[in-house]
């Protein structure tokens, strides 16, 4: 994780284990994680989709130095005054004992999805998390973001279906 160098990925310094601990050392930053900020209601489809786009910026950029993160949700996104961080990018994994396999490009991106999903109507798509409710599901799936929320918009909306339906037409991962 270390390797990482990009302005929307939270850096590690440096790591140690101490007494059977893991430390990790990273820059800090003041800010409010995109949780908090879905405690107080979904965020209007702009702010969302710049949130949804940085986070992407920086797990690209992380995926190309062979790092991910496999257990992004709402409360490793930083939202700062300069704009937004990603927090944890291959440290949560290896913390929680998630190894990546050949599919781990496509794990961060159906949880890039899903943070656009919970930003667009302050649900978690399958299960709560986060502090955030399950989303209602339509015929064993989960509720598209317009039927949700009223006023989503229909790109956001088919850009969030197909990062989350692996079998949707035309399928982004």
């Amino acid at each position: 994780a270390a390797r990482v160098e990009h302005p929307c990925v939270l850096r590690v310094v440096d790591a140690d284990v101490a007494d059977g601990q893991v430390i990790v050392v990273t820059r800090w930053l003041a800010g409010t994680t995109l949780a908090q900020l879905l405690g107080q209601g979904p965020l209007d489809p702009g702010q969302a989709l710049t949130i949804a786009r940085d986070v992407a910026d920086g797990l690209t950029a992380a995926a190309a130095e062979g790092v991910h993160h496999l257990v992004l949700d709402p409360r490793d996104v930083l939202v700062t005054d300069h704009g937004v961080v990603v927090v944890g990018v291959g440290v949560r994994a290896a913390l929680e004992g998630v190894t990546p396999d050949d599919d781990a490009e496509s794990v961060d991106a159906w949880r890039v999805g899903a943070l656009l999903y919970a930003a667009l109507t302050q649900r978690w798509p399958g299960h709560t998390c986060a502090g955030l409710p399950a989303a209602p599901t339509v015929a064993g799936r989960v509720a598209r973001p317009r039927q949700v929320r009223a006023g989503v918009p229909v790109e956001l909306d088919d850009i969030v279906w197909r990062t989350l339906q692996p079998d949707a037409a035309d399928p982004l991962d």
